[in-house]
């Protein structure tokens, strides 16, 4: 089921939220990019072989998207995440990434020419709405809150990086499948990312690296980089943008659970608010029947 899906997805990218924090405290932004690609790169490599599956050939339009979603979804998504989580807070960028839905509804709308129906407004409305109730009551609650600007523009390019990879997934072929979308694009990925690593190498010292430090390292290029881009990519292909985009405001939601878990960060009153609306817009984007289905598929 693409809801699953795409929520078990946004769990995981979540969890990003507190594993980049942990990492961008040991290793440049640059290298460790490099370095969880370079592992996903190889450890879909290992997948394919196993498969016995050829490297994949993609037409120069798929090839074209794969990059183009690769570049803003990969590229231009971590480097502002990492960079954005070292300014500002996270409630700040829990605020910012509330919009995540509304970028993808409306990149849908004039690149898809995907309709909004009511429901699925309602449901973007309420996720919206969720998310911006847990993040400024919050807010609100800090008596020492300082808004961050340079942090907040960069996790705002790290919405839009991710609404154009949800909503450009939709445009590749049918039959180029998820495992390779996610392997090409962690491999353009790697590719994007490698001049700049190799110029952070040579001041990086190694020797300062923990187990537990390389260990988030394997996460982030397995967990997050392949398997939540993989449920990501097929949840994309299996329902339009427009309704499973009220999922990304699980996002800040799972961060915040995270956080209390592995940071022992509080949860307080106003996150089970938050909770409630983003639950409402998920059922919401979901009761409504999809536009695209037509009647010679029902009969199927």
């Amino acid at each position: 089921m693409p809801y699953v899906k795409m929520a078990c997805a946004m769990l995981i990218l979540g969890s990003y939220v507190v594993a980049g924090k942990l990492i961008t405290a040991k290793f440049p932004v640059f290298l460790a990019s490099e370095l969880r690609l370079l592992l996903a790169v190889l450890f879909l490599y290992l997948l394919m072989v196993i498969q016995k599956k050829r490297f994949p050939r993609l037409s120069k339009r798929d090839n074209l998207i794969v990059f183009t979603q690769s570049f803003f979804g990969t590229f231009i998504f971590n480097v502002c995440f990492l960079y954005g989580l070292k300014y500002t807070s996270g409630i700040e960028s829990g605020i910012v990434f509330s919009t995540t839905a509304a970028w993808i509804g409306l990149i849908s709308f004039f690149i898809l020419k995907e309709k909004i129906g009511n429901s699925q407004l309602l449901g973007i409305f309420c996720a919206v709405l969720g998310v911006l109730a847990l993040n400024v009551l919050g807010s609100l609650e800090q008596q020492d809150h300082s808004f961050h600007l340079l942090g907040n523009l960069l996790i705002l390019c790290t919405v839009i990086g991710e609404a154009i990879f949800v909503t450009f997934g939709k445009l590749t072929s049918k039959q180029v499948s998820p495992l390779t979308i996610t392997f090409m694009v962690n491999l353009y990925g790697c590719a994007l990312f490698l001049p700049f690593a190799l110029f952070e190498l040579p001041s990086f010292s190694f020797a300062e690296i923990t187990f537990a430090d390389w260990m988030l390292i394997v996460y982030a290029g397995i967990i997050v980089a392949v398997f939540a881009f993989v449920l990501m990519t097929q949840a994309v292909k299996e329902a339009p943008a427009n309704r499973i985009a009220p999922f990304t405001a699980i996002v800040p939601l799972s961060a915040v659970f995270f956080s209390y878990f592995i940071l022992n960060e509080p949860i307080v009153w106003y996150h089970y608010i938050g909770l409630l609306f983003v639950l409402l817009g998920i059922y919401f984007s979901t009761r409504a029947k999809s536009p695209n289905i037509s009647t010679a598929e029902k009969k199927e």
